[in-house]
């Protein structure tokens, strides 16, 4: 407690909090990520370019689906760069934003399966801790820009959906029995060639 009063974390989580984020979210960015930001800088915590009000925007923003914790810490990062409010950093780089095209993510998905299929065999057997080596290889490819509880979402519906896929292409096609296969043009054709033919039903 002494060494959280002697860097001010308590006024500035408070303050945090005030602005609008949860005591939770307020602690956790305070007394961890710019904490160790404020020793990489060699500076108090309450001397980072930063205000308790520019942290509960990036909650906010977090809160909203617009980022993932994995980019908050990079537009806190502009911030501390000297680089606006949150919102401007996201407006300048719009690249942080977390990737909500659903066509781009199932994409994604579609691929880690496809470069996967042990992996994928397990998740459709049930094992669904397995999905976390896909969820992984999608946040790679999107470069941490999507959200991971969609990706898991996507990675054990799609995994199901390509197995009930691949059940049917591979199921052999039946002919049931007395029941022709061909139109019935093709025995009205063969007929004037050939005399009576089976009719065609």
């Amino acid at each position: 407690m002494r060494d959280l009063v002697n860097a001010g974390a308590i006024d500035l989580v408070i303050a945090t909090t005030e602005a609008g984020a949860s005591p939770e979210a307020a602690r956790s960015w305070w007394l961890s990520y710019l904490s160790q930001q404020a020793n990489t800088r060699g500076v108090e915590l309450g001397a980072l370019p930063i205000t308790p009000a520019q942290v509960a925007q990036v909650v906010a923003l977090i809160d909203s689906g617009k980022l993932n914790n994995k980019v908050a810490r990079q537009v806190v990062d502009h911030v501390l760069d000297g680089e606006g409010d949150p919102e401007q950093v996201v407006a300048a780089h719009p690249e942080l934003v977390v990737e909500r095209d659903e066509t781009k993510l199932k994409a994604a998905v579609d691929e880690a399966l496809a470069a996967n299929p042990d992996i994928a065999d397990k998740i459709r057997s049930g094992k669904v801790q397995a999905a976390g080596k896909i969820v992984g290889d999608v946040m790679k490819a999107t470069r941490g820009q999507a959200d991971a509880a969609r990706v898991k979402e996507l990675v054990i519906e799609r995994a199901a959906s390509a197995h009930r896929i691949s059940d049917t292409d591979a199921r052999p096609n039946r002919i049931r029995p007395g029941i022709s296969v061909f139109p019935l043009s093709f025995y009205r054709c063969r007929s004037t060639d050939q005399g009576p033919q089976p009719h065609g039903r």
